[in-house]
This record gives C-alpha cells, sequence and structure tokens, in this order.
C-alpha cells in the first residue's frame, strides 16, 4: 500500500515518545518492526500487514498507524456487505496529543 507520493502507508514511530522497550518487537507477527540503537524503526516496511498490533501495545504510544480503516454502508450494488476503504488520516498515533 503506498501514498500518491508513492510513500508506503506504514506506521509511524514518535522517537520523542519510544522508550525502546520492545513490545513492538516482541508481538509484531510479521516481524516488520525491531529495537535499534534504543528506538523502535520498521525494519520491514513490506512485510507490513497493517494489522495494529504493534500500536495496541506500546505503553507510551509512539507507534501508530498514517491511515484508518472506515467500512462502508450497505448499497444495493454490495448486496449487504460492507467493504473496507482506506482513507489517509491523522491516526490514533498519540494517545496523548497535549505536549
Amino acid at each position: 500500500m503506498s501514498t500518491a507520493a508513492n510513500q508506503p502507508l506504514i506506521p509511524r514511530i514518535d522517537r520523542r515518545r519510544c522508550t525502546g522497550c520492545g513490545l513492538c518487537e516482541q508481538r509484531c507477527p510479521t516481524a516488520a518492526v525491531a529495537v535499534r540503537n534504543g528506538v523502535a524503526v520498521i525494519v520491514r516496511p513490506d512485510a507490513c500487514s497493517f494489522c495494529e498490533v504493534c500500536e495496541r501495545f506500546c505503553p507510551t504510544g509512539a507507534i501508530g498507524r498514517p491511515f484508518a480503516i472506515r467500512f462502508a454502508s450497505s448499497t444495493p450494488a454490495t448486496s449487504g456487505l460492507a467493504a473496507p476503504e482506506i482513507t489517509r488520516e491523522t491516526s490514533t498515533m498519540l494517545r496523548d496529543s497535549s505536549e
């Protein structure tokens, strides 16, 4: 998945908030994230499955996805099935935006 500028939509890591605890690295099911020099980094962007595990387990809210997945409402054309729609928005990366 890429943006119009051909930059991959991978989780963003706020280096100021990351403590290097390693929970994201331990929990990532695709080994896309690792801790290097005391901070989390996306080491395998092509392996990232956008699953939100790293974001959910980060105790400081330092990691987040730069997009949101919304489910479109059903229409007659979809026969009652809702398809995910990925939109580029500010994610809930920072749990506490007051800094």
